[in-house]
């Protein structure tokens, strides 16, 4: 059973956001207080109706300030907190960055984020995530014959998330549900990446792939790569593709390349002695290095004998054009062809994951604000770097974050897409029965009515 996180009125409540911004932080501030002094702190109107009013009636300027609660009293306090300039406070302001793009960037994470009971206050307190989940479940259903959501509401003494048939799968139901969510919002991705795995969940949400062809990739892709668990291991590195050139010719060919994820940020798969001597190496020369926690080495030479059942068992796939824009991971760049058959899942387990060269594709397209839609954010310090390295100002998000209460870590992101000048779909995040309230005009207009 789902574990009970919240009481069962806190269920009834409706989480705000309370969006404001102005020309300076100066004004920014003055706004801030003009919202305490015509609402005091024992108000007892519409919370929602006061943030549908900040939202809609007012335009959305560069100095912007985002609070998050579900009672005037939490946001008053916010509020308070940041005039008083509280270093704690628990809402997020900031410059939006005028060249940034209007949406995120959604980033689908691979494998390695998973945890325990990861999902479970989202499927609990969210009706649009667990919906999300459950269709995903039903269709996991007719393709495998058993319920991957009974996994993953497992109790953690039988718990089998660790197991890459079940977390491969458990990765893509977690983040169907988070854009479920997230367009709930009024969020939308300007584009799409997926890592490794996570392309199963980028071709889906871009269209490429229909919900029941997702799954059965991603069921057929862990069952096969199940095969290869123990055959070596993997070793994440803190060094460039070249500087891996040398090593690597000396493993004659038990070891590869598995991912290029930032200019200096390297996983390499394969036999496993070869690895330990490679690791003992890098440690004795004082660079950083550390083995993976999974059971399958995968984009190693290991996955070669994989691929003829690959192509079996996704042979009748029928992939269509992206409805959305969408870079490969497999490519390092913009997807604009017809793809993702049963040969491009071949190339997905077996080439490496270039997660850099996308990275440097869709900067070079121009976007710049990018959200990590899965577990955890393990992608976060690389595309941190790849925008460092062209001197861009990298600005990342998290859906989830391990160990952490689920819905506040959204919560928290939304306001930070906010901040950053991404769009939110005022609209489709406030019920429809929301009305206008008069609410406090910026520090230098007349208030009109």
């Amino acid at each position: 059973p789902v574990q009970k996180l919240v009481r069962e009125e806190e269920l009834q409540k409706q989480t705000c956001l309370l969006p404001l911004s102005a020309r300076s932080e100066t004004a920014l501030q003055s706004l801030a207080q003009a919202w305490m002094s015509k609402f005091p702190r024992d108000y007892k109107g519409s919370v929602k109706d006061l943030c549908f009013s900040a939202a809609c009636r007012r335009g959305h300027h560069d100095y912007r300030l985002a609070v998050i609660g579900d009672t005037w009293e939490s946001l008053y306090d916010q509020l308070s907190a940041y005039v008083t300039k509280q270093p704690d406070y628990a809402g997020v302001a900031g410059k939006t960055d005028s060249k940034a793009a209007a949406k995120p960037v959604f980033v689908y994470t691979g494998m390695g984020p998973q945890w325990w009971a990861m999902g479970r206050e989202l499927y609990q307190q969210e009706p649009v995530f667990r919906n999300e989940v459950d269709q995903c479940d039903a269709v996991f259903k007719k393709i495998a014959g058993w319920s991957i959501l009974d996994e993953m509401l497992a109790d953690e003494p039988v718990s089998r998330m660790s197991d890459t048939t079940i977390a491969q799968t458990a990765n893509f139901v977690i983040q169907t549900g988070l854009v479920a969510l997230w367009r709930s919002l009024g969020v939308e991705p300007a584009a799409i990446v997926g890592h490794s795995v996570g392309e199963v969940t980028a071709a889906y949400v871009a269209g490429v792939l229909t919900l029941e062809e997702a799954i059965k990739v991603s069921y057929h892709r862990s069952q096969i790569q199940k095969k290869a668990s123990g055959l070596g291991k993997m070793l994440a590195v803190g060094l460039g593709a070249e500087q891996c050139a040398d090593l690597l010719k000396l493993t004659e060919g038990k070891v590869s390349i598995a991912a290029i994820n930032s200019p200096t940020t390297v996983t390499l798969a394969g036999d496993a002695e070869s690895l330990e001597a490679i690791a003992t190496y890098l440690t004795t020369i004082g660079e950083f290095n550390r083995f993976l926690q999974v059971e399958v080495p995968y984009h190693s030479h290991y996955m070669e004998d994989l691929k003829p059942e690959v192509r079996e068992k996704l042979a009748d796939l029928k992939p269509a054009l992206p409805a959305l824009t969408l870079y490969s991971t497999v490519t390092g760049d913009l997807v604009n062809e017809v793809a993702y058959d049963a040969e491009y899942w071949c190339d997905n387990i077996r080439e490496p994951v270039y997660f850099a060269k996308a990275l440097e594709s869709l900067l070079r397209d121009g976007y710049r604000v990018f959200l990590e839609v899965g577990p955890h954010p393990v992608l976060s310090t690389a595309i941190k770097e790849c925008c460092r390295t062209q001197n861009i100002a990298p600005v990342t998000f998290a859906s989830m974050k391990r160990g952490i209460p689920e819905k506040r870590t959204v919560q928290l992101a939304l306001a930070g897409l906010y901040t950053a000048g991404c769009a939110v779909d005022w609209q489709r995040l406030f019920a429809a029965n929301s009305r206008y309230v008069k609410i406090p005009s910026y520090p230098w207009q007349r208030e009109v009515y």
